[in-house]
């Protein structure tokens, strides 16, 4: 692995644990092996540092969105959704410094780069996004899917689902993590679909 390659890995995990202002270059340099000094011979600043490990995420996402396609472009509309939820729940599960880094970009930006990170964040979640709303178009132009919503709807409601997975706001300790994500899809699959709203909104009536 050459020198820059380690000094962005190594950024990702103290970025990600330390967040922009507790990273220390010194930390950086250490864990990569290089002098101080060295850092700076890649690198002319702290915030050029954190867009390069942002750069490196756009890039992994946007592999790992082209090697989904590949993976599952044969497959049922349901299928591909459910294969896109668990690998990417496991996925972040692996990546554990580049999840953390990821909720700092959302929630707290460095405020001197504040709008390139905003521009960065934007294209991971167009990618992800937009892959969500091909495979729906994709079924419901094969009749996979049949829904009253909008195929942006329903790339917006599955969104939602990967993203609250994401930040833990779904998961609980005592369910296996792939269970709990079965349920979550078939809630999301058995609801989209025309029956289950139509008594979802019946029911809803009655209560109010």
């Amino acid at each position: 692995m050459d020198t820059k390659r380690r000094i962005i890995e190594s950024a990702l995990a103290e970025f990600g644990y330390e967040g922009f202002q507790g990273a220390s270059i010194a930390k950086i340099a250490k864990q990569s092996g290089i002098a101080k000094s060295s850092v700076y011979s890649h690198f002319s600043s702290k915030e050029e540092l954190y867009v390069a490990v942002l750069d490196g995420i756009v890039s992994f996402c946007r592999n790992l969105m082209e090697r989904y396609e590949d993976d599952t472009q044969e497959f049922h509309a349901r299928e591909r959704l459910h294969h896109a939820l668990i690998n990417i729940y496991h996925t972040a599960s692996r990546q554990r410094p580049m999840i953390l880094f990821w909720h700092k970009c959302l929630m707290s930006p460095p405020e001197v780069i504040e709008h390139k990170v905003r521009e960065k964040t934007e294209i991971i979640n167009h990618l992800f996004r937009s892959y969500y709303q091909s495979i729906i178009e994709s079924g419901i132009e094969k009749k996979e899917i049949n829904s009253p919503f909008t195929s942006n709807q329903l790339a917006s409601m599955f969104q939602g689902l990967v993203q609250s997975m994401l930040l833990g706001q779904v998961m609980d300790k005592e369910t296996p993590a792939d269970e709990m994500l079965n349920h979550l899809f078939t809630y999301y699959w058995n609801g989209i679909h025309p029956s289950f709203v139509a008594w979802t909104s019946t029911n809803l009536v009655k209560e109010l």
